[in-house]
Parts: structure tokens; sequence; C-alpha cells
């Protein structure tokens, strides 16, 4: 039998996307552990593998019916649906700054808990790009270290190839669309109307 190879995964991605604490809140909604993650994080393996992610707990002092411990696979999926629901839930807390036209290719975003703090985004046919750490962390690994997310990425309902980032959610709110699909197209089509 051939075992897919792990792609190699940077530190950065694997702590946007795969990180402990969400592979813990993951683990706990599909009742293989219950507890804080803090009281046995040391005995926690995640390896990024090329269709899954595989989980190791070596010892399960939380679940007596579990003491042995736990392995098994986590899809992109359930991790991709917990980066798009706190790029959601983030967006709250964010207001738009700049007003947005049909020929507006950028715009700023200021957080309502800390007014210094803005971010500018530029629109396209096709992606909003923001400046932000954790969107230029994403973008740059995602797309080279995991294809199989990078796909899901694409067809996925809400984000129809955008990177999953709170600040472009934000600019999607305030525009009115619920997809960035919808929002895509939309963008496209007003551009071809206009040549």
């Amino acid at each position: 039998m051939t075992r897919l190879r792990s792609p190699e995964v940077s530190a950065a991605l694997r702590s946007e996307m795969f990180s402990y604490a969400t592979t813990w809140q993951i683990l706990t909604e599909k009742g293989k552990v219950a507890g804080r993650l803090e009281d046995c994080q040391e005995d926690l393996t995640v390896e990024v593998w090329a269709r899954v992610i595989w989980v190791r707990l070596t010892r399960n002092i939380l679940r007596r019916d579990c003491p042995w411990g736990v392995s098994t696979f986590i899809s992109y999926k359930d991790y991709l649906e917990k980066a798009v629901t706190k790029a959601i839930n983030r967006a709250r807390s964010w207001e738009l700054v700049s007003e947005i036209t049909e020929t507006t290719e950028t715009c700023r975003v200021r957080s309502r808990k800390a007014p210094n703090q803005e971010i500018s985004l530029r629109l396209y046919t096709r992606q909003i790009f923001c400046n932000c750490e954790q969107y230029r962390c994403l973008n740059n690994h995602i797309w080279a270290e995991t294809p199989r997310l990078r796909a899901l990425i694409d067809f996925h309902k809400i984000l129809g190839g955008q990177i999953p980032c709170p600040h472009a959610v934000a600019v999607l709110n305030f525009l009115g669309y619920r997809s960035f699909g919808e929002y895509f197209k939309e963008r496209r089509d007003r551009e071809e109307q206009a040549e």
C-alpha cells in the first residue's frame, strides 16, 4: 500500500490554519475529547498530510471511557470551516472607512476596538487583497503548500477562491453580498459592460 507523503507545511501556515487550539475545538465538537487543551497539549500531535490531517493524542486524561488516547483524521474542510467562521465573527469588529463605488479599487477598514488601527484592501475581479498579516501568511503559503485546501477554497460556497480574511468579509458585508463568488461575478460583469 502506498502512503501519501506529508506535504511540507510551514510553521506560519500551521499556526494560522492547523493550530492546536483549532484542532482541539474540532476534536471537542466531534466528541473525541473534552476539557481544556492546556491539560493535554504536550501529548497532542498534528500532522498535515496531502489529503487529511492526522491527529494523535497519546493519552486522553479527560475521558475515562478512552484512557489510551485518540488517533483520528480530520478533513481540510473542517479546518476551512473553522477559518471561515472565525473570519465572519471577527469581521463584525471592523467598519468601512473609505467610500466604495463601482470603480473603487482600494478601500480601508478600521477596528471598532482600536480606532487607530486601519487595514487597506485592494479590490479586484477575482480576489480582494488585504495587507494584514493573516491574509499575507495564508495567501503566500496555501497555494504552494496545500493544494487540497486551495481546491476547497476555490469551490467554497462563501469564499469562491477568496482567502478567509475578516477584513475582506467586512467589506463583503458592507457591500451587501452573501458570498465572494457573487461579488466577483458582478464586478466582472460590470467591467465587461464598461468595455
